[in-house]
């Protein structure tokens, strides 16, 4: 059966409730209530004031919201790969630790001479 339409706008409004209180990224965050402000019926020109951000933000974030519901507010890029894995990271950190004073320039040669990682 399906969902009077008002009861979809619930729902989607009680996940989006939800999500803002998830404490999610800030850039997310920002999302979220620009959608919560606009299904609140505040006009664009508020919302940029009141969230400090453009009208193609928040047009653009209606558009992700209305394909992706909350997917479409979160952050896609998940970063790189990091060079190191976490026992060189921790080797790292315990050379520091007997390093007085640290010195930049001896980090940056530690770790290439030991890590084959260049530093531009």
């Amino acid at each position: 059966m399906n969902k009077p339409i008002e009861q979809f706008k619930t729902d989607v409004q009680e996940e989006l409730e939800n999500f803002i209180e998830s404490n999610p990224e800030p850039r997310e965050l920002k999302r979220a209530l620009a959608i919560r402000m606009l299904i609140q019926g505040f006009k664009v020109t508020k919302i940029q004031k009141t969230l400090g951000v453009s009208a193609a933000f928040v047009s653009k974030c209606k558009v992700r919201f209305a394909l992706e519901c909350i997917e479409g507010l979160k952050l896609k890029h998940k970063g790189s790969k990091g060079y190191l894995n976490q026992s060189d990271r921790i080797s790292i950190i315990e050379w520091l630790r007997s390093q007085n004073p640290i010195d930049l320039s001896k980090l940056e040669n530690y770790i290439e001479d030991n890590y084959g990682i260049k530093f531009k």
